[in-house]
């Protein structure tokens, strides 16, 4: 047997501290919440070239009227799982936090809030977040501050983070010190209430990145997004070496333009050439496209905001049969659909972005028949799955291989975090998830297709060979932590072998699942896993894991 490792605080930091404080409100149903906002000052400093630089939304991305309710506005995350209750509004679905003030290194540092769901009560709630870049070569340490509203429950604060981080609580207010870039989140109370994400991301000088661009690719290949609110039917990124620059404050919002109130108009509805835009099959164009072209480039730090589209109107960043194509520090808003796709895309890269939103099918970052991909510091919480490998199917050799989730967080409320899910119609191979974190995973609808990290097949029959999670904390899992196997007792062929879980640390209220059903090979290896503080080995397995035949696990 190999010596055990200790997994490191660094690979999946969760620090608790505890203040005495007012004593909370009651949490029961949902979130208590301001009935208005009031904006305060929006308006975005000079760059002072102190290397520290906020993301400020312009004052029409956030603003509301008057009768503007935030309650309401809140429950629209709790809607009914249909065409109404994922139906488009208008306006953005972003507002100034009501909970949280905060300060970076003595600056201002706006914070924002978007709904969000919670499946253990069916409720909405804001997940309020902030963005800054910073140059760690001006300073050694980042100083945040958070100050909560006066009336918010304040009894304990926690940080999930893989970057290098001191969480301190004292006085009422929440303090951060950073010291390299990163996704941090700090969860209140043990709820999943109140959380706020702190992006602290690269510095860039957006002028002089742009400059660079265009003298590479030519200015007719560089889109450029200023600050503000846009209104867009969609972006075409259909020629090689195409840039699309959104700049920090940049909300690109696609306007409605199809109703969408069924399953058929959803299969019905199309737009002229549309199918002959993308190699996946769609009859609508997505929010941002690239097809068949090589040098894609997402760049900035803008957002892009799919409220106004009705559920399943458009996917949203999609990129099918390209060739190094990249993003870097997107944020997307309440997606209507799958938020970011590849399919038959080779050498793909992805950092420093986010998904926010509540709607059914907005899975978050779904890497598809792609080859060589990396994933890396992003975060999600949406309605559908997260961080996820699928083969869709296609021609001969349209296979996922040798991609990589590292530092990534998920916290899940309807579906599933990191793994190789469900559609799986040609072979999936070298799959690594490493140093990610899944802060909570309450959906629990179906326990045998659904779990924090998982491999499980739903159809197809490519062979699996070679998944693993390594350095993974889950915080907590309403169900099951880890679920490896075939959903669907029809399923016969295929085989899902070498799948290694290590260095897994994680607390659940249900048993890990390895379940063959009956199909071909499954072998699963489990080195150094605990569960709920207990090691997993051969003598208490019976006790954290259910299985369906003998010779599935080993232990090292």
């Amino acid at each position: 047997m190999k010596k055990r490792r200790i997994l490191t605080l660094l690979a999946a930091a969760a620090l608790l501290l505890t203040a005495c404080a007012k004593d909370p409100d009651s949490e029961k149903g949902g979130t208590t919440v301001p009935t208005n906002v009031t904006l305060g000052d929006n308006n975005k400093p000079d760059n002072t070239g102190s290397g520290i630089a906020p993301l400020y939304y312009p004052d029409e991305v956030v603003a509301r009227d008057e009768s503007f309710s935030l309650s309401d506005f809140v429950a629209r995350a709790a809607g009914e799982t249909s065409y109404v209750g994922n139906g488009h509004y208008d306006g953005t679905h972003l507002v100034v936090s009501p909970f949280y003030t905060g300060t970076v290194e003595n600056e201002i540092l706006p914070v924002y809030a978007t709904p969000v769901y919670v499946a253990d009560g069916n409720y909405g709630v804001l997940h309020s977040f902030a963005s800054v870049n910073v140059d760690f070569t001006k300073q050694s340490t980042l100083t945040i501050t958070l100050t909560p509203e006066e009336r918010m429950p304040l009894k304990s604060a926690q940080l999930f983070s893989q970057g290098e981080a001191k969480l301190l609580l004292s006085n009422g207010q929440i303090t951060l010190k950073v010291k390299e870039h990163g996704v941090y989140t700090v969860v209140i109370n043990d709820s999943q209430n109140y959380a706020v994400t702190i992006f602290v991301r690269s510095w860039e000088d957006e002028d002089a990145a742009i400059a660079d661009y265009k003298a590479q690719y030519g200015e007719d290949h560089v889109i450029v997004y200023e600050p503000g609110l846009h209104e867009i039917d969609h972006e075409m990124m259909m020629a090689d070496n195409t840039v699309l620059y959104l700049k920090a404050g940049a909300v690109l919002l696609p306007a409605h333009t199809l109703d969408i109130r069924s399953d058929s108009d959803a299969a019905s509805a199309s737009e002229f050439g549309a199918s002959e835009s993308n190699g996946i099959g769609l009859n609508r164009y997505p929010v941002i496209n690239g097809y068949a072209c090589e040098n894609l480039i997402i760049a900035g730090r803008g957002t892009v905001d799919m409220t106004q589209l009705d559920w399943h109107e458009r996917r949203g960043i999609v990129f099918t049969q390209c060739k190094n194509v990249s993003m870097d520090g997107v944020i997307v808003i309440n997606p209507c659909e799958w938020a970011f796709i590849t399919y038959r895309c080779e050498d793909v890269t992805v950092t420093q972005s986010a998904v926010f939103g509540y709607r059914t099918n907005s899975d978050a970052f779904a890497i598809c028949n792609t080859i060589n991909a990396s994933v890396s510091d992003c975060f999600a919480r949406t309605g559908d799955d997260m961080f996820e490998v699928k083969t869709l199917g296609g021609p001969y050799g349209a296979v996922s291989r040798d991609i990589t989730f590292s530092r990534c967080t998920a916290w899940g409320s309807k579906a599933r975090c990191f793994g190789v899910i469900a559609e799986i119609e040609k072979d999936v191979s070298n799959i690594l998830f490493e140093d990610g974190i899944v802060i909570f995973r309450d959906a629990i609808w179906d326990n045998n297709r659904i779990g924090s990290l998982i491999v499980m097949r739903e159809c197809g029959s490519g062979v699996v060979d070679g998944v693993t999670f390594r350095n993974m904390t889950i915080h907590y899992d309403y169900g099951r932590p880890i679920n490896v196997g075939v959903y669907d007792n029809s399923l016969t062929a295929g085989e899902i072998r070498n799948v290694v879980f290590e260095n897994i640390t994680y607390r659940s209220a249900m048993k890990g699942q390895l379940r063959a059903n009956n199909s071909g090979e499954l072998s699963v290896i489990f080195d150094n896993v605990t569960a709920n503080g207990n090691l997993l080995d051969k003598s208490n397995a019976d006790t954290w894991l259910y299985w369906d035949r003998d010779g599935l696990m080993e232990f090292q």
